[in-house]
């Protein structure tokens, strides 16, 4: 799948404290499902979204593990736990295409453009000159953004 990639979430929290999410099983849906973010909580600051589907916790993959056993993980885990997560479109595409999940460092597939497998393009080298006015162009960031 072009574009597979987990996201790596480390969340904590402190004794006492949940981590701010319900992790659910769902009729009809594949995966362990992150539920019910708690605004504000170690879960949303760490950037999980509703509906993530959950492949590893602290490195052991689950995605076909018995949903009570991954609770169990994620509970003995103690203040700190490690996920591997993809967001609902990218798992369902993952698993309609056949995508081995469990690989921890899926091979690149040929990558497409506009819908079509085609060859990457080439990196180019480029040199700029600067003129009396600058470059001819500025770079800025985005506020919130990396």
């Amino acid at each position: 799948m072009a574009g597979y990639k987990p996201r790596v979430i480390v969340l904590s929290k402190k004794p006492g404290h949940s981590f701010g999410f319900f992790l659910r099983v769902e009729k009809g849906e594949d995966g362990h499902l992150i539920r019910n973010l708690e605004m504000g909580g170690p879960s949303e600051l760490a950037g999980l979204k509703d509906g993530d589907r959950i492949l590893r916790v602290n490195g052991t993959y689950v995605d076909e593990m018995d949903h009570s056993r991954v609770v169990d993980l994620v509970k003995e885990s103690g203040a700190s736990v490690t996920f591997h997560v993809l967001d609902v479109a990218s798992y369902k595409q993952a698993k309609t295409e056949g995508v081995d999940l469990s690989d921890p460092h899926p091979k690149p597939t040929q990558p497409t453009m506009n819908g079509v497998a085609g060859e990457a393009p080439k990196p180019k080298l480029c040199y700029l000159a600067k003129s009396s006015g600058g470059y001819g162009f500025s770079l800025r960031s985005v506020k919130g953004e990396r």
